[in-house]
């Protein structure tokens, strides 16, 4: 995995790069302009629910429509790639989770390559974008941060994907590091949500039930706190994180 950082002006220019032929878009706009930013062989044909979701983070307070074009490219590839998948249990559509890990990382103050990595991480586990294809849309280094936020191939046992995970953890980058904290901490907000409507009934929809998903959160709570240091931005994410997976499994104990 190459090393990820985003702060670097060096790094963003030539992230921005990649994506300059679509740089003369107009901010903000709905979907008619993010459809301008889309590479050969993806649409944004989207359901109505999805529609909400994409026109809901260009406006505010996420107003993903204000930040640079690398961004908006990625709201844009993320929606079309994730395009009829909802997610496990809930039905809602997949798009909320990608649109809910950029909003914690632009709340957490986070460079453009950091948010656009977010709104990017589950392409290459859950859709047929590749590796190479991410690279030549964003460049190196947010194709870096994907990879390192994306499991093995869902035919490995699920106890080695997330110990591969663990592993990269404990001496990941910081941009990675902080991507894969505001992605469990939304899974954690939402399952929290899940569970006040489900109660225990919410475990069965997972491979492993809620002893085995405790273990992989508090791990990685863990191992976030353990390894390299999560400076602002994204501090304070690992303090949310902590806080809402205690929260999430110490219910009904």
């Amino acid at each position: 995995m190459v090393p990820a950082g985003d702060e670097s002006p060096a790094v963003q220019e030539n992230a921005i790069a990649a994506d300059k032929q679509n740089s003369n878009q107009p901010p903000g706009g709905g979907l008619e302009a993010l459809t301008g930013l889309l590479p050969p062989g993806l649409t944004l044909d989207l359901a109505p629910e999805e529609e909400a979701v994409v026109r809901d983070a260009l406006e505010e307070p996420i107003s993903l429509a204000a930040r640079s074009p690398l961004v908006r490219k990625a709201l844009a590839v993320a929606a079309a790639a994730h395009r009829g998948q909802t997610q496990k249990g809930s039905g809602r559509p997949y798009i909320l989770h990608p649109v809910a890990v950029a909003h914690l990382l632009v709340e957490a103050g986070c460079g453009d390559g950091v948010v656009a990595a977010g709104l990017l991480h589950d392409t290459l586990e859950d859709t047929s974008l590749t590796l190479g294809e991410l690279h030549d849309q964003f460049g190196g280094e947010v194709a870096s941060i994907v990879a390192g936020c994306s499991e093995p191939h869902k035919s490995v046992p699920w106890e080695t994907r997330k110990r591969h995970t663990l592993k990269v953890l404990k001496n990941a980058p910081w941009a990675v590091r902080v991507v894969i904290c505001a992605d469990k901490l939304d899974n954690a907000l939402s399952l929290a949500v899940d569970y006040e409507e489900q109660g225990d009934a919410l475990w069965d929809r997972f491979s492993r039930g809620r002893d085995d998903q405790a273990w992989y959160y508090r791990s990685i709570v863990q191992r976030l706190s353990e390894g390299p240091e999560l400076y602002e931005p994204g501090l304070e994410l690992l303090h949310q994180l902590r806080r809402a997976v205690q929260d999430l499994f110490d219910q009904g104990t």
